[in-house]
């Protein structure tokens, strides 16, 4: 039977078998036994109040390692070895995971910032492409560089298709 008392009143009770899960709105855990236990005996568990139960916690002691706090150094003392190993290697998976998440955030809004920016910048460079284009146009403007390839590649095919030509002519005086 447990039982969960505050203030001496009863506020959770209930029978559970030993060496079996124990789940409840409020807790998940189960008794080992190391002996075997006399049948019909009744044991009952007593746990702290939330306040008392954090108050052990308080004399954690966290020290930075480094300037930029992502190195510290946790010390607890006690008399649970055991609960204060457990205790501190939880904290740590809490950190490590908070840290990650942290990260992951950064990099999320890194990636939307630069996405953004360079949407901007395309949109710029194609409107800005558009009015050049537009400028070139009313005024009668080319690149030379653009129309000197383009006028170059013409020449090469005309000269090909002179060379085909004659080819032909050739051939049919032959």
């Amino acid at each position: 039977s447990i039982s969960y008392h505050s203030s001496k009143v009863a506020v959770f009770s209930k029978e559970f078998e030993v060496n079996k899960k124990i789940a409840t709105p409020f807790f998940n855990f189960s008794i080992a036994t190391l002996k075997p236990l006399p049948i019909g005996e009744k044991y009952y568990i007593r746990f702290n109040s939330f306040q008392k139960t954090v108050g052990a916690y308080k004399n954690v002691r966290v020290i930075t390692l480094t300037k930029a706090a992502s190195l510290i150094k946790l010390q607890m003392t006690g008399s649970n070895k055991n609960r204060i190993v457990d205790y501190l290697n939880t904290t740590i998976k809490v950190l490590e995971k908070d840290k990650q998440d942290q990260k992951t955030l950064y990099a999320k809004k890194t990636k939307k910032y630069i996405d953004k920016l360079l949407a901007n910048t395309t949109d710029s460079l194609g409107i800005i492409q558009k009015k050049l284009n537009d400028f070139k146009e009313k005024n009668n403007i080319y690149s030379f560089s653009n129309e000197g390839e383009r006028v170059y590649t013409e020449s090469l095919e005309l000269e090909e298709k002179n060379i085909e030509l004659n080819n032909d002519i050739e051939n049919i005086n032959i």
